[in-house]
C-alpha cells in the first residue's frame, strides 16, 4: 500500500498538483496517516497471532493424540482474548488498540515515559526488588505469575531453567 501511495504522490508532485499547505497536501498526509496506522494494526495483529499460536501449541500434541488434557486459565485468556483483540485491531471503527498503545506500537513517544533507565546492576537490584514487593503485596498466585511470564516473554526460560534446576536436585 506504500509503495502505490508513493507512486501517487510522486505523480500528482510531476503533474505540479501537489502544493505544501495546500488541499491535496492535506488530503495525501491524511492519507499517508492512515496507511501508517493500518500498517501499525497489521503489525499488532501479527504479534496477537503469535501469542495465540504460541499458547495453542502447549496443547497441540495432547489434540493430535486426543488425549484429555486440563488448560492453564491464563493460557485460555490469552487466546480468547487474543481473537477478540485481532477483531478490534483490524477494525478501523475501533481505536481501542490505538487508545491503549497496545505493544506500545502507536505513541512512539508517549511509549517511553514508563522506561526506567537502570546505570548499572543496583538501580537494576532496586526495581526488582519493588517488583517483589508488589507482587508479595497482591499476594501473586502460580496463574497470574505464568500470565506475567509470557506477558514478558519468559515462559520458555523460565520452563528450561526450573526443568534443569529441578533435574539437577532431583538426581
Amino acid at each position: 500500500m506504500r509503495k502505490e501511495f508513493n507512486k501517487l504522490v510522486e505523480t500528482l508532485n510531476g503533474l505540479g498538483l501537489c502544493q505544501a499547505g495546500g488541499e491535496v497536501d492535506k488530503a495525501l498526509t491524511e492519507l499517508k496517516n492512515k496507511i501508517a496506522e493500518v500498517e501499525t494494526r497489521i503489525e499488532v495483529t501479527k504479534r496477537i497471532s503469535s501469542e495465540i499460536d504460541n499458547t495453542i501449541s502447549k496443547y497441540t500434541k495432547f489434540v493430535d493424540n486426543t488425549q484429555v488434557f486440563s488448560m492453564a486459565v491464563s493460557h485460555h485468556d490469552i487466546i480468547q482474548t487474543g481473537s477478540s483483540d485481532i477483531n478490534i485491531a483490524l477494525s478501523l471503527d475501533d481505536n481501542t488498540c490505538i487508545e491503549d498503545d497496545w505493544y506500545q506500537m502507536f505513541n512512539k513517544e508517549k511509549s517511553d515515559e514508563n522506561f526506567i533507565p537502570l546505570k548499572n546492576e543496583i538501580d537494576r537490584y532496586k526495581v526488582v526488588q519493588e517488583i517483589i514487593s508488589k507482587l508479595k503485596m497482591i499476594d501473586v498466585d502460580g496463574e497470574t505469575m505464568e500470565y506475567i511470564l509470557d506477558k514478558v516473554g519468559m515462559s520458555e526460560q523460565m520452563h528450561s531453567q526450573l526443568s534443569k534446576k529441578f533435574t539437577l536436585y532431583d538426581i
